[in-house]
């Protein structure tokens, strides 16, 4: 646990690839989604939408790009596109289904933890970067 409290609830849907299992039709490897997992976060921040090199188009437009910040305690259970409910119902501890707001996980979530004093950042967590097109 580190220096900050995490206070708010989300559900946090892993999505692997089995290396050793493949579709028959494509070669590809398979997604493996696993069960809902209620973790918590420390805090939550909006990022803005677009810069000033974006290519506008009637497409690029139509469109609402949220992307929201979000520090954890650890963000090693995290990896690029695993899905994070933000504002899950719970009950009983475990996630109800169908419930809150989906995001993805864009990029690689960023270790804190990578300073001259690794012993003291391990403390402040991590940060994850959630996106969600509409």
């Amino acid at each position: 646990m580190g220096w900050f409290p995490s206070l708010y609830p989300v559900c946090h849907i892993a999505r692997r690839y089995d290396a050793v299992e493949v579709d028959p039709d494509t070669g590809n490897e398979i997604q493996v989604v696993a069960a809902p997992v209620v973790r918590y976060a420390q805090e939550f921040s909006q990022v803005r939408k677009g810069s000033s090199s974006d290519v506008l188009s009637a497409d690029f437009v139509d469109r609402v790009e949220e992307t929201i910040e979000m520090s954890v305690d650890d963000v090693s259970v995290y990896a690029t596109a695993d899905q994070v409910i933000l504002n899950p119902e719970i009950s009983g501890g475990e996630y109800v289904a169908g419930t809150g707001t989906a995001y993805w996980i864009d990029g690689t979530p960023n270790d804190q933890k990578n300073s001259p004093w690794p012993g003291l950042f391990a403390e402040f967590g991590g940060v994850i970067r959630l996106k969600r097109v509409t």
